[in-house]
């Protein structure tokens, strides 16, 4: 089933910036480090989408990162890949700064370069990366995008959704594959690079987007979840979700799902001005997405805005941007970086519990990923992103989010 709506248009009121600091009145959150993972002049290009993954555990271990090396225009062109290892994090706050200079570089693992066809298209996947607990097994989804000369060349028409798998005994990637969802019949272009939901039998819920008709950049999009089955070796979309969209340009795109006591929730990007949620108790049937409020009901202004869930065991939050009034001079407003605690049962955003991340430096944070590393520990990483193509340092920031309470999801 399809399902598409008008959403009304409501008169926003722009509230002013609210800081964060290091301790909060948060009865869950103990206190948010912020720290320089990586100095902006320490190494030239311009490093991107920081990604990683490690054995979660007490003490988290065989940490893996990743960077997209970008020019410096703007766009999502992909020059060239890094790749580091290292075997554990510091123990001591003041350590972290040169945290970095342990890592070892490594060239891009073979099984995920890219592929070059008969004429001259490079296919260059990408992967949003998270331990499978059922098959002990690393699993990257993410998506597929075309280039030629490194520049993107309709890539819309032609993405895909890719996987690889990890195995941390023998050290060792599968080379990435690829596939696209099929809606009535049709194969049709997609992309799934958001958090997925591993259920405890080891199959996953994987929230997707895919190109209902192909009009160029703006091409209207389907959101909703596959029900992927995962035995370690092998990724299958099995059936998917009744499917939904807004009827703005590029329609919902970028969905993370997440569960909480039980029930499903998937946040989307959209382009009217906010970003929505929805929920579902078994993660097929979705209620008509909304834009995110307040808890007193007043929606909240956000600028074609990536949204993120950070999941405790006893709390659900959400990590976003949203126009504050004070932040035009980023680009989409996507600084500062922020996190709310969700209500759950009302599914809005607790103004009260807002918190800043990374405050507005002037450049771009909205790209950014979430990780769990131990049973007291969560992460945000992103990387800043001058879009003005001047040849200044981005650095890697890290936010360590120290929780009071053991988060039961992790083992």
């Amino acid at each position: 089933m399809i399902r598409k709506w008008l959403l009304l248009t409501a008169t926003i009121p722009l509230f002013s910036l609210v800081f964060g600091c290091a301790k909060t009145n948060s009865p869950l959150i103990s206190e948010i480090q912020t720290h320089i993972l990586v100095p902006g002049e320490s190494h030239s290009g311009l490093w991107l989408g920081p990604g990683l993954f490690c054995i979660p555990s007490e003490r988290p271990r065989s940490f893996h990162i990743f960077f997209s090396e970008s020019d410096r225009k703007g766009g999502d062109s992909i020059q060239k890949k890094r790749y580091f290892t290292v075997d554990s994090f510091p123990g001591k706050k003041e350590l972290i700064a040169d945290w970095w200079k342990q890592w070892e570089a490594h060239p891009w693992p073979e099984a995920l370069l890219g592929k070059t066809d008969d004429d001259g298209y490079e296919w260059v996947p990408t992967f949003n990366w998270k331990y499978h607990k059922k098959s002990g097994k690393w699993l990257g989804i993410g998506h597929l995008l075309r280039h030629k000369d490194k520049r993107l060349d309709h890539h819309v028409e032609h993405l895909a959704i890719t996987w690889s798998v990890y195995d941390a005994d023998s050290e060792s990637f599968t080379p990435w594959k690829s596939f696209r969802i099929h809606i009535d019949n049709v194969e049709k272009p997609c992309v799934a690079y958001g958090q997925r939901v591993d259920l405890e039998n080891g199959d996953i819920l994987l929230p997707f987007s895919a190109v209902r008709e192909f009009t160029g950049r703006n091409s209207l999009r389907w959101s909703g979840a596959a029900y992927c089955t995962f035995n370690g070796k092998i990724l299958k979309p099995e059936k998917i979700s009744e499917l939904f969209t807004n009827p703005v340009p590029r329609g919902f795109a970028e969905p993370s799902m997440t569960s909480y006591n039980g029930k499903f929730y998937m946040t989307l990007r959209a382009e009217d001005g906010f970003s929505h949620v929805t929920a579902s108790n078994d993660g097929m049937d979705w209620r008509d997405p909304q834009p995110w409020s307040w808890d007193d009901g007043t929606p909240i202004a956000m600028n074609q805005t990536m949204t993120k869930f950070l999941t405790h065991s006893d709390s659900l939050y959400l990590v976003y941007t949203r126009i504050t009034g004070d932040n035009d001079n980023v680009f989409r407003n996507r600084a500062p970086l922020f996190i709310a605690r969700v209500d759950a049962q009302k599914i809005c955003l607790v103004r009260a519990s807002e918190r800043v991340i990374f405050p507005n430096k002037g450049m771009p944070i909205g790209n950014f990923n979430i990780r769990d590393v131990s049973p007291l520990e969560s992460w945000v990483t992103v990387a800043e992103w001058d879009r003005s193509g001047r040849d200044i340092p981005c650095n890697i920031l890290l936010a360590r989010i120290i929780w009071n309470r053991k988060n039961k999801n992790i083992n």
